[in-house]
């Protein structure tokens, strides 16, 4: 059988999660010759998908409260009515390229992990264009209204919250699985924490904390590491900038009275993960799921206005991460866990009750049941 899946470069998460059921798919059996794994933005013209993902992190980065508020409104029954047969057409303008793709390869199954291509795949499984089953991953702890459309065989949701949700506004309960964010094999892993901190130099007692915030902004990072001075006797950091080579820049320079290593762009970042008691970190849907799967505690700060906010909230109520919104409260939880070890203990209980390590592996197992 052969089998496509469609992700998007709008947001690093959604193909990490293509990229896990990948590998649960090649592991399981599937060749290399049946199965593809895209970008479905590419299928669009050039302008199509530099607008696509320039429109997203412009609005992110310069207005996130309106953002937030539109992402608010597109999750409204009646205002999502008005504005989707706009946005269904300006869609479809750009995906005959993918639906002829489709149409070439001939899948049995075809996997979203984005809803643009959910959207474009639904309405076209709806009018018969294909004999393909179509099944969506929802990315995100809270599925909003575009992810849902009447030619979608089966959904993969991240909590029964999720399913709830989906229910509620009209899917069937049969078409959903509760399943969790498919991570790779590496996150599922654990590997020696003292061998990790031997080979960074650092040290075993302290408190080791992963910064991965790269956009949490120059300013607040820079002026995070100087407050953890105050702590300098008990903590320790790894601090990853990304692709921000201004912020790793000046960090670099710094100098600071306890252990620090500063990284750009990391490919270990599940060594990082093994070797850390605490981190720091943006609530998106596959960092989070890496961390839980690693049983490390979150920090989470700078949440997105709109989907991470709403991971924020599942989070929070299942008191899985503690919260923080400022450099001076994240330096108070770090005091307190200081203090009492047994606060991270507590989150790692929580997250064993709504991580699934195994999620990608489920979904190659399920593969053959979609296709029925």
């Amino acid at each position: 059988m052969k089998i496509m899946i469609f992700h998007a470069s709008a947001g690093e998460g959604h193909r990490r999660a293509a990229i896990a059921i990948q590998e649960a798919l090649l592991h399981s059996g599937v060749s290399t010759q049946d199965l593809i794994v895209t970008d479905a933005l590419d299928y669009g013209s050039p302008f199509f998908k530099s607008s696509y993902t320039g429109f997203y992190y412009w609005c992110v980065k310069n207005i996130p409260k309106m953002w937030g508020v539109f992402y608010d409104l597109l999750d409204n029954r009646f205002i999502y009515n008005v504005f989707y047969p706009i946005r269904r057409l300006y869609n479809a303008a750009h995906g005959q390229k993918l639906l002829k793709a489709v149409k070439s390869f001939q899948p049995g199954l075809i996997i979203c992990t984005h809803f643009f291509s959910a959207e474009l795949l639904g309405h076209a499984r709806k009018h018969k264009d294909f004999d393909a089953k179509v099944v969506v991953l929802v990315t995100d702890f809270h599925p909003v209204r575009v992810w849902m459309h009447d030619g979608i065989d089966a959904y993969w949701v991240l909590s029964q919250d999720a399913k709830s949700t989906l229910t509620d506004r009209g899917v069937s309960a049969e078409k959903i699985t509760v399943g969790g964010f498919p991570i790779t094999s590496e996150f599922q892993n654990q590997q020696n924490q003292l061998h990790i901190l031997e080979k960074n130099k650092f040290q075993a007692n302290r408190l080791t904390l992963l910064l991965t915030t790269g956009s949490f902004g120059l300013g607040e990072q820079e002026h995070l590491l100087n407050l953890f001075e105050v702590v300098k006797e008990h903590v320790q950091c790894f601090v990853v900038c990304g692709r921000n080579k201004s912020l790793q820049e000046v960090l670099q320079k710094n100098q600071y009275g306890y252990p620090v290593r500063v990284f750009g762009f990391v490919d270990n970042m599940s060594e990082l993960m093994d070797a850390s008691d605490l981190m720091v970190a943006k609530p998106g849907g596959a960092t989070t799921a890496e961390a839980m799967a690693k049983r490390l505690p979150m920090i989470a700060t700078g949440a997105i206005p709109g989907q991470e906010t709403e991971n924020l909230k599942f989070l929070l109520n299942q008191n899985a991460v503690f919260s923080c919104e400022t450099p001076d409260q994240i330096l108070e939880v770090v005091q307190s866990v200081i203090k009492n070890r047994g606060l991270l203990e507590e989150k790692s209980q929580a997250t064993d009750r709504i991580c699934n390590p195994q999620a990608a592996r489920d979904i190659a197992q399920m593969r053959l049941k979609w296709i029925q």
